[in-house]
């Protein structure tokens, strides 16, 4: 396992997942999609340190407000998606916040909408939505109450998929 410094980290990330050269600008030949998703993605495991499952379950509503004069938040790890099944206390920086909530209100909101328009999340009403690996039923409650006014499983995750089902849901292979 080799480590990254934030510059090297940096580096990475905009050229592999954002599709930039070194100058910064947008490479030749790049065909990414959903780069702004995967960078708040990859930030975010960066820089709170959780693992992959941890922070894939991360929902919306347990999100901090935003508050430009902080530079960390201290935030809480439900005890169903934690390790050893113990919720922990975590620091996210402002960046990473940042980064999820331009994502949530950007990339995903429209992402969400499309869904919506094409009625993927119809064919749920009235199911049962079971407890799977890595989930918990608080996430199901989560898309239950619907906590930012959208319909369907993507309400009350952070990072969905390519089909706008949550990240490591069923049907969506991204970051396994």
């Amino acid at each position: 396992m080799k480590w990254l410094d934030p510059g090297g980290y940096a580096c990475w990330r905009d050229t592999g997942l954002r599709g930039l050269d070194r100058d910064g600008r947008e490479a030749r030949g790049w065909r990414g999609r959903n780069s702004q998703r995967d960078c708040a993605f990859t930030d975010g495991l960066y820089g709170t340190g959780l693992r992959l499952s941890e922070w894939a379950s991360v929902l919306v509503c347990e999100l901090p407000p935003d508050d430009p004069s902080r530079g960390y938040y201290t935030c809480t790890l439900a005890e169903g998606c934690a390790k050893g099944r113990r919720g922990r206390r975590y620091w996210m920086p402002r960046t990473v916040l940042a980064d999820v909530l331009a994502y949530r209100d950007g990339e995903r909101a429209a992402a969400v909408r499309r869904a919506q328009r094409a009625g993927r999340y119809e064919q749920l009403a009235g199911t049962c939505v079971g407890r799977r690996p890595g989930f918990r039923w608080r996430w199901v409650e989560a898309v239950l109450r619907n906590p930012m006014g959208m319909t369907g499983e993507a309400a009350g995750s952070v990072s969905v998929g390519g089909g706008t089902w949550p990240m490591g849901w069923a049907g969506c292979g991204a970051w396994r």
